[in-house]
C-alpha cells in the first residue's frame, strides 16, 4: 500500500511470466496504479468482482486439500 516503486519492479518482474488469463488480470488489477478518479472506475469494479470471488475459489482450495505438517 502506497509502495509504488515497489509495484513497479513487481510487475515489471513478474506480469511477464503470468501470461493470459484470470490470474494475470488479477495481478494486473491488483498492482496497478492507484485509482485517481471516474475514469478508474472499470477497473474499480474489477477489483471487487475478484475480491468477491476470492473467497469462494480459497474455501475450494481448503477443502480439496489434504493439510500435511
Amino acid at each position: 500500500a502506497g509502495d509504488e516503486p515497489g509495484l513497479a519492479a513487481l510487475r515489471q518482474a513478474a506480469a511477464p511470466r503470468m501470461g493470459d488469463g484470470a490470474l494475470a488480470e488479477a495481478f494486473r488489477a491488483l498492482t496497478a496504479d492507484p485509482l485517481r478518479g471516474l475514469a478508474d472506475l472499470p477497473r474499480l469494479q474489477q477489483e471487487l468482482q475478484l475480491f468477491r470471488t476470492l473467497p469462494t475459489r480459497l474455501e475450494a482450495l481448503r477443502t480439496s486439500a489434504s493439510v500435511t505438517r
